[in-house]
């Protein structure tokens, strides 16, 4: 599955409108938690080292895939490296992977960046 870049500008919930510069690439929406996918990527492998290792792989596969976007949006408020994903973003298309599994709903407590809880 390949994200699409979204359209030029984004609204906020109560219509205002912001450049493409200060949105996710993903959703358009302002990144307002700026901790980018190697930082979250990092956290998500200690976390399964334990629970499942096997996933790990699948996460790099679907971190190296989002760094194709090239737009640096903001920076990382642990590592300082530019980002153009949010949070939310790449733990929704991660989501995917343990969708199946029992891990999901100690997934979504560890790494719940405004995710819907009726997923489990």
């Amino acid at each position: 599955m390949t994200p699409q870049i979204v359209q030029k500008t984004g609204s906020l919930d109560f219509g205002e409108e912001f450049p493409i510069d200060e949105a996710c690439v993903l959703c358009g929406e302002v990144i307002t938690n700026p901790i980018c996918i190697d930082c979250l990527e990092r956290e998500m492998e200690d976390w399964l080292m334990d629970k499942k290792p096997g996933k790990i792989s699948l996460i790099r596969d679907i971190t190296k895939s989002l760094k194709a976007y090239t737009h640096d949006v903001t920076r990382c408020i642990i590592c300082g490296r530019n980002m153009n994903v949010c949070a939310h973003c790449y733990v929704k298309e991660l989501l995917e992977l343990i969708k199946s599994s029992r891990l999901m709903k100690e997934f979504l407590t560890q790494f719940n960046y405004d995710l819907d809880y009726s997923m489990i």
